[in-house]
């Protein structure tokens, strides 16, 4: 079991994701627990974050940057449990690392689109993978950003406010 840090900035051990164990939810299902989020946050809804993260230390940053900018921050380090994460928590906003063990951020990416999340959840890819066609490969899989380590923690919580607020906008 990998652990995760949560929004309490303490370790705990998630179960990760059984192979199977969301066949029994249809695509439909899983549509429409995306489409009815209400992304119209006001100044009394706290924006959630999933940090999915495998670097213990960066995930930590993340977390208490988050949380200094004002946002409800959950994380894990795996792509499993950032399935399961984002399914049920329904984050406004997720931050990715590619290089991920297990399912990679790639994978991860996929299986956002097919389920329907990129379409309502900002989603910026972070990774150590700094050539012109990562970049590309990562905007393509349908981020909406992406970062190159190391990035400064304060910084990507200020980008991902600006891409919520444009989403809110309907200008992304």
């Amino acid at each position: 079991m990998q652990p995760t840090v949560s929004p309490t900035s303490h370790v705990n051990q998630k179960r990760p994701l059984q192979k199977g164990a969301n066949d029994h939810v249809s695509d439909q299902t899983r549509m429409v627990a995306f489409e009815t989020r209400d992304l119209a946050l006001s100044p009394t809804v706290q924006p959630k974050v999933l940090v999915v993260e495998d670097d213990a230390a960066i995930a930590r940053a993340y977390v208490r940057a988050g949380r200094a900018s004002g946002y409800e921050v959950i994380a894990t380090s795996n792509g499993r449990d950032a399935i399961e994460l984002a399914v049920s928590e329904k984050p406004h906003a997720i931050i990715l690392d590619i290089g991920l063990p297990g399912l990679d951020g790639r994978d991860v990416m996929v299986m956002f689109n097919s389920m329907g999340i990129t379409a309502n959840t900002v989603v910026v890819i972070v990774s150590g993978h700094d050539q012109q066609h990562d970049r590309v490969a990562g905007l393509r899989l349908g981020a909406h950003d992406y970062e190159t380590k190391p990035v400064r923690a304060d910084l990507l919580f200020s980008k991902v406010g600006r891409l919520l607020e444009k989403m809110r906008a309907g200008a992304i």
